[in-house]
């Protein structure tokens, strides 16, 4: 995804399967961003309901995928908002059932980097976390990787370690949501202050070295 690539508050996804993002509420599209990557970032604007939603449902591969992007985080609110959802029922979020979170990647109450999945075969949610935290505005590329045993979270191209969610992945179909998601059962809200730029979802687990040259490659 990127700032400038769509029209008309659309954000244009690069890969042929035309799922676009698209900006609800004001969140801020900019060139003045950096690192200068392709066609700018997005920012949240700071502010609850400015987020970025899919204009389809979208689903992770259940045998493996990794999700990377770029982020410069500024902050969260108490519930923590999210880089990446989708959610167990879209538009509820207080549910009587473990899975309620749904398949996420995002900040922590205490800075580190937390990601989520919900389990097909049991009422059960699998979680992992970052070793190291995430203090500073600086622009940060963070990455998680699952090959349908073990999670693997980066931050700035480096291993965090295998952490083990090994379940059959419970095959969400709901929209994608960055920055923010704004059901009205949310007890408190739950957005990120903060820019992101150049994610992408992977349909397979990609290695070390391939997150550590992707790094490489596109940082700063």
């Amino acid at each position: 995804m990127d700032g400038l690539a769509g029209t008309a508050g659309k954000v244009s996804d690069a890969s042929v399967t035309g799922n676009n993002l698209v900006e609800m509420g004001s969140p801020i599209a900019a060139t003045s961003f950096i690192p200068p990557q392709i066609n700018g970032a997005y920012s949240s604007n700071n502010f609850v309901n400015n987020y970025l939603k899919s204009s389809s449902n979208f689903a992770l591969n259940t045998s493996g995928f990794t999700i990377e992007g770029w982020v410069n985080w500024e902050g969260h609110t108490p519930n923590a908002g999210p880089l990446f959802l989708i959610p167990y029922i879209d538009g509820q979020w207080l549910l009587p059932d473990p899975r309620a979170y749904g398949n996420y990647l995002r900040f922590d109450n205490d800075t580190t980097v937390e990601f989520g999945l919900d389990d097909s075969s049991a009422t059960s949610h699998g979680v992992a976390w970052t070793i190291s935290s995430i203090t500073d505005t600086n622009w940060h590329y963070v990455a998680v990787t699952w090959d349908g045993t073990n999670a693997v979270l980066y931050i700035d191209g480096v291993s965090q370690g295998a952490q083990n969610i090994a379940f059959p992945l419970l095959n969400l179909s709901n929209p994608l949501y960055m920055f923010d998601y704004p059901p009205a059962d949310v007890p408190a809200p739950s957005f990120i202050n903060g820019s992101m730029d150049e994610w992408r979802i992977s349909n397979i687990a990609r290695s070390a070295a391939e997150i550590s040259g992707y790094y490489q490659q596109s940082g700063i």
